[in-house]
This record gives structure tokens, C-alpha cells and sequence, in this order.
């Protein structure tokens, strides 16, 4: 894909995946050979774009148009309730929240974060919501409440991170020259971890993708005050690469979520 609604993009950059399929990225236009916006036939400006492959039409759509000089880095909260983008301009140090919409739509844009030494580019989350940033020296991590300083990991300049290895708990970096892997207490976010859910007969079934090494089923009465997850005693059944499990249907309210143990 090389145009939105006919016209062209300057050089895309970073992408985040949501739980629906839909994939979000950012336009800065570094690197790109073309000149600052608006060019004939190009984008009005540096955005923020939503594509949708799973829709029938496989519809793209600007999502954010203004607010931002240069969006870079961008990704979720664990919940998707949360979009951070990484705003990379010269004359800018600090990454950016909005609120997302069940259908997709955003509010806010709120400065979330602010790096001191060089630009933010590539961020990240945590199962906790803590937001992961690269910077000039080194790795910035921020609270999810917000948004203050919680810690620094002291590195070369760092360009991008993203969590990987066994159960999410390996930070990889890019840096200057070196590509770096350090082993982390806590787990990233992965992508594609929603539950799916059908009601037949006043059984309901939850299904997720298999295999799903390192995560577990949790379940709980109340959402708020949040703290009181336990894994689900409920067994898992293996079946058409999928992993189901059978809630049979009481009085009691009752919350599920897949999370990384």
C-alpha cells in the first residue's frame, strides 16, 4: 500500500496491530526524498493513519491530522482504551495519549510524557500499562498514571524497542551501532491477545488462538478497585487451533481477561 484515498504517503515509519485486526501507523516522512508537506499528490501533512484489511474493503482512513508535527513511534495501552504516539520533531520531546473508541474513533491528545535527552521514537507498553520509550541515553520508562519518570536504563542513543523472548520479558534495543537484548522483570504487551466469545444455549465460550505458551485465563467478580485476578480453575480444551473454555451461566457477574503469568 503506497496511497490513502488516492494520494501518497511521504515514508511511513512505525506500526502498532490492534485486537480487531486493524493496523495503525505513522507518517513522519524521514528519509522519504520528498519535501515538506503539502506536495501535489501527497498526503496534507505528517499523520496518523488506521488501515483495516478485515473489513471487505480494506479501508485506510487518517486518524490523526493535526496536534502532531512529526508522529513516530506509536502504541496501545494493555487494554486498547489508550493510544501513545511518539511526536519526533526537532522542537518536540514528548509523546502524546488519546482515548480509542470502541469503534475505533479517537479524543484527547493530552502530552502524556516528555524525554529530556534527544527525541522519543520508538515506545512501548508493559501488562502494566507503563509506556517504554527510546531516547538519547538510553531507555525512558513512565508511569501509566502519568506519565511521570519512574526510571532510566542507561544506554547508547536508543532508536526502537520492542519486548520479546520467553513470556515477554526480554527488552530488545536498537542503538548506535549495536542491536542489544536485556532480560526484564516485568512483560511487554503482546499483540493479539483478545478473547472471543459466543453465547449458545446459555453456555458461553471463550476462545483464543493456540498455542498460547506463558499465558493464563484469569477471571474476576469486580473490575473496580482493580487488584483482585486469579488464574480461572475452569478447564482449558485444545481444539481447531483454537483453546476454549465453557462458562456455565450463574447470577454471579464474573470478568475474564487473557493475561502473560
Amino acid at each position: 500500500m503506497t496511497t490513502c484515498n488516492g494520494l501518497k504517503f511521504y515514508s511511513p515509519n512505525d506500526v502498532a496491530v490492534k485486537s480487531d485486526g486493524t493496523i495503525w501507523f505513522t507518517d513522519p516522512g524521514y528519509n522519504g526524498g520528498v519535501g515538506s508537506p503539502p506536495q501535489e499528490g501527497f498526503q496534507g501533512g505528517y499523520y496518523v493513519y488506521q488501515f483495516h484489511p478485515t473489513n471487505g474493503n480494506a479501508t485506510c482512513r487518517a486518524v490523526i491530522t493535526n496536534g502532531l508535527i512529526r508522529p513516530n513511534g506509536l502504541c496501545f495501552s494493555p487494554d486498547e482504551t489508550k493510544l501513545y504516539v511518539a511526536d519526533s520533531d526537532g522542537g518536540r520531546h514528548r509523546i502524546q495519549v488519546y482515548s480509542v473508541s470502541s469503534s475505533n474513533t479517537l479524543t484527547g491528545g493530552a502530552i502524556f510524557a516528555n524525554v529530556t535527552n534527544g527525541v522519543p521514537d520508538g515506545i512501548h507498553c508493559d501488562v502494566d500499562g507503563r509506556v517504554w520509550s527510546s531516547g538519547g541515553d538510553g531507555v525512558y520508562i513512565f508511569a501509566a498514571t502519568d506519565g511521570h519518570l519512574i526510571g532510566k536504563i542507561r544506554f547508547h542513543r536508543t532508536a526502537n524497542l520492542c519486548f520479546g523472548g520467553p513470556q515477554y520479558k526480554t527488552l530488545y534495543m536498537t542503538g548506535q551501532p549495536l542491536v542489544t537484548s536485556i532480560p526484564v522483570r516485568v512483560s511487554g504487551t503482546p499483540s493479539l491477545k483478545k478473547l472471543q466469545s459466543t453465547l449458545q444455549s446459555g453456555q458461553l465460550t471463550l476462545s483464543w488462538p493456540a498455542p498460547s505458551t506463558g499465558f493464563a485465563l484469569q477471571e474476576t467478580e469486580q473490575l473496580a478497585p482493580p487488584g483482585g485476578w486469579t488464574n480461572s480453575p475452569l478447564p482449558v480444551i485444545p481444539t481447531n487451533n483454537l483453546n476454549t473454555v465453557n462458562v456455565d451461566a450463574t447470577n454471579t457477574a464474573k470478568f475474564f481477561r487473557l493475561r502473560l503469568n
